[in-house]
């Protein structure tokens, strides 16, 4: 079936039409020929039975002798025409996202131009003023990210593949099809890359033209595909199982030899046998798995294998609650007057937010600061802001959604944390006995939480965070410089926007 010629680039309603008839007969080719900018080209789409998803072919030229630019199947609309729209008119990628989303949605008729369409396009839509250049867009729950990266690398594009989700941003530059550099919140290269495969849900947006001078991805896209999705498995495997960073992991064995130890994980993920024994003599079986992960920091690449050997192979398993073991589990618990011990906490805490007040939290961290140089331990100071996005402009958090903020954070964190008032509008957490790179992947874990439900009412990714991280006697063993060390980490992330700054990584002059 030959749909009418177009005589200007068609919009998504066209192509959504094409779909659309190829849909209603199985085997059928539908084709939309038309002509911009001199050039005549030509879009086919086509289901075979048995498939879900159409097989696109596109035509420089309106025969279907004339010469093919790719062939590609997918059942995102928006990447089709974003990838046509990239070689068709490649003066128009200033249109970018804005073009794709005011047709995304709209219920004109299939004969109704782009040019027409740009004349709706509602330019109070905070994602048409924040990415003007996307020339393509979408949902992860529709296409997936080794999916996506296969059809760029397909397509030979060059540009930034921007990834966000609920609580983080990654993004991988390609030249030519090839990735070249990728940043996640945790790591860079080939290990962002393996961490961005298992994100199943956000939406990604790519940029045409942008480049980085940065190379820190090293390996083959196949290879990076095969370990991630393989991740992806694993990590689908471990929530099925009903792992989170707040379970307590517990030995399934309080005796095992080295050669069954071995013998269990010979059918798990190839890995360190000697990294591997360390994690396990570290598990207590009555700490969390964030508890674990303080004292062994990982990223997620690192420890979800670790983890998935351990729990597929019968060696520990993960519960809601910590076990009570040893004799006192036989005695009847004594009464504990928790009223006598809120009294002494609310003079402590300012009551519209349950947090401690700032002098507070300054006498506790005096305490913990000689406590912890005193038994040889580190303690980490983080100082974070909570701020929200109105449009372009970013505001202090109301104090009445901070209480709630609060609530979230007590959740993950140890009982013995002290999570505070900083000063007028920051806020800030005392982490005894933990080092910068532990409070890292707490940081990040405060991040997901604040994001997995919606706080604020209205538009979500709202909830703007930015930790400082300073460490002592990582970072210095002055009690002031301490301080001072996790402020300016906290300012110079809220200049550049990164959601975690550990001061060892910041220069100062």
């Amino acid at each position: 079936l030959r749909l009418p010629k177009q005589h200007s680039l068609p919009g998504l309603a066209e192509f959504q039409f094409l779909l659309s008839e190829a849909e209603k007969i199985k085997g059928r080719t539908v084709e939309m020929p038309w002509l911009t900018t001199g050039q005549e080209f030509m879009l086919a789409a086509r289901l075979d039975d048995g498939t879900y998803i159409p097989l696109w072919t596109f035509y420089r030229g309106t025969e279907s002798t004339s010469p093919v630019i790719w062939q590609h199947a997918s059942g995102d609309v928006n990447l089709i025409h974003g990838l046509c729209l990239q070689q068709a008119a490649p003066d128009q990628h200033a249109l970018g996202s804005n073009y794709v989303s005011a047709t995304a949605n709209e219920s004109a008729p299939p004969t109704a131009s782009a040019r027409q369409t740009l004349q709706n396009i509602d330019v109070s839509t905070p994602v048409l003023r924040d990415q003007g250049k996307a020339i393509f867009e979408g949902e992860l729950a529709n296409m997936q990210i080794p999916t996506l990266l296969q059809s760029i690398t397909m397509s030979k594009m060059t540009g930034r593949l921007k990834v966000t989700n609920k609580a983080s941003t990654a993004e991988i530059f390609f030249e030519e099809g090839a990735p070249v550099h990728a940043a996640s919140p945790e790591t860079v290269g080939d290990q962002a890359i393996s961490e961005m495969i298992i994100w199943e849900e956000g939406h990604f947006r790519f940029y045409p033209a942008e480049m980085s001078t940065e190379r820190t991805v090293k390996r083959r896209l196949d290879g990076l595909l095969m370990e991630g999705v393989s991740l992806l498995d694993q990590n689908r495997y471990l929530a099925e199982a009903g792992l989170k960073l707040e379970s307590f992991i517990v030995k399934t064995h309080q005796h095992i030899t080295e050669e069954e130890f071995k013998a269990a994980l010979s059918k798990g993920a190839p890995l360190d046998i000697e990294s591997q024994k360390k994690f396990y003599s570290s598990i207590d079986s009555k700490s969390t798995l964030l508890d674990l992960l303080r004292r062994h920091p990982m990223i997620k690449v690192e420890w979800i294998p670790l983890m998935f050997n351990m729990v597929s192979c019968g060696l520990v398993s993960p519960i809601e609650a910590p076990p009570v073991h040893g004799k006192a589990a036989a005695l009847p618990s004594a009464d504990v007057d928790r009223t006598a011990i809120q009294s002494v906490v609310r003079i402590l805490t300012r009551p519209e937010t349950g947090m401690f007040t700032y002098p507070a939290f300054l006498y506790f961290f005096e305490q913990e600061f000689f406590k912890c140089a005193t038994m040889g331990w580190p303690l980490t100071v983080l100082i974070f802001e909570m701020k929200l996005l109105y449009g372009d402009l970013l505001e202090s958090m109301p104090v009445t959604y901070v209480r709630e903020a609060a609530r979230r954070i007590e959740g993950v964190k140890r009982n013995f944390d002290i999570l505070a008032h900083y000063e007028t509008f920051d806020y800030a957490l005392l982490l005894p006995n933990t080092y910068a790179k532990a409070a890292k992947i707490l940081a990040h874990r405060i991040n997901e939480v604040l994001a997995s439900e919606q706080l604020i009412p209205g538009p979500p990714n709202q909830i703007v965070l930015h930790f400082g991280i300073a460490s002592a006697p990582e970072d210095t063993q002055d009690l002031g410089a301490l301080l001072a060390a996790a402020r300016e980490s906290k300012n110079r992330g809220s200049k550049t926007g990164a959601v975690v700054t550990l001061f060892r990584d910041i220069e100062v002059k």
